[in-house]
Formats: C-alpha cells, structure tokens, sequence
C-alpha cells in the first residue's frame, strides 16, 4: 500500500504553527544546505507525490513526525493553548504550543 502525501496537513500545521510558506521553505533550505526555493509552493493546491526526501525536509522543518504527511488516522486537539497530534497509525505524539514558530 502506498501512502499519499495529505496537502491539507501542510495547511494545517502552517495555522496551527503560524508559520507561512516562505518560512517553511527557507527553514527547509537552511536544513538541507540547499541554495534554491525548494518549491513547496503548490504542493497545498495540487495533490501529488513528492520526493520523500523533500517531504522529510518538510516535517523536519514543520516539527512533526513525516506521518503527519501521509497517514489517515491523525488525531489534533487543541487545549489550553497547547495542540496534542497523534498520528494513531505509529502511535507518534507530538505537543507544542499554539501559534509557536
């Protein structure tokens, strides 16, 4: 079973992390050492495979397990100001503080 990438989960963490793509992309540039836009822009928009290297770069650079991607049993509850994700399928779990980039 192949997994698909999930863009709205880009759009998701952007919000939940006040974060916007431009920051999301230099934060990838900074840690691949790569000099050019890596090109994320679209990838909200138009549902697609991506180059899992890139997609690791992005949850790197989002701060959150590269499952957060790709799997479907993702759970996100807000409380007190402190988001909980939990990617039920790898049982990950992640907490951060709202709006916290």
């Amino acid at each position: 079973m192949e997994l698909q990438f999930k863009p709205e989960r880009l759009t998701i963490i952007k919000r939940l992390r006040g974060l916007t793509i431009e920051e999301i992309d230099r934060k990838m540039r900074e840690l691949s050492g790569a000099k050019n836009k890596m090109n994320i822009d679209s990838w909200e928009k138009i549902p697609r495979k991506h180059p899992i290297e890139k997609v690791e770069l992005l949850a790197e650079a989002t701060e959150v397990p590269v499952g957060f991607y790709f799997y479907n049993n993702v759970q996100i509850e807000m409380k007190n100001l402190k988001v909980e994700i939990v990617i039920i399928d790898t049982n990950e779990k992640i907490e951060f503080d709202f709006l916290s980039a």
